[in-house]
């Protein structure tokens, strides 16, 4: 299994709509790369609560079956109008990482 994880960075007075986020722009993935998603995650932390502020207001964990099926979500021609909706939720450019979930 793949896993593409988008890490927003947190930073005092950041813009972060989270209903816009979990409503629009999961949803669009969702339907964006339905047949390649195995299952998409979000975990969020603005700190309250804790005391500390949080490292990242939101890490988002989009599962794929294999290497082929990420290459294939990466290759839908709406890709670009997934990534044109960042700015409608966030005005943080996240940071990207790919890896292998080994247990």
């Amino acid at each position: 299994m793949i896993v593409v994880m988008a890490l927003y960075p947190f930073s005092a007075g950041m813009r972060f709509d989270e209903p816009y986020y979990l409503e629009k722009h999961i949803g669009l993935v969702k339907e964006i790369w339905a047949e390649q998603l195995d299952h998409v995650r979000v975990l969020s932390s603005d700190g309250e609560g804790s005391g500390e502020q949080p490292r990242y207001r939101a890490i988002t964990e989009m599962a794929f079956a294999s290497p082929e099926a990420l290459e294939q979500a990466m290759a839908h021609p709406r890709v670009p109008e997934l990534l044109a909706d960042i700015p409608n939720f966030t005005d943080t450019t996240p940071l990207n990482q790919i890896a292998q979930i080994k247990l």
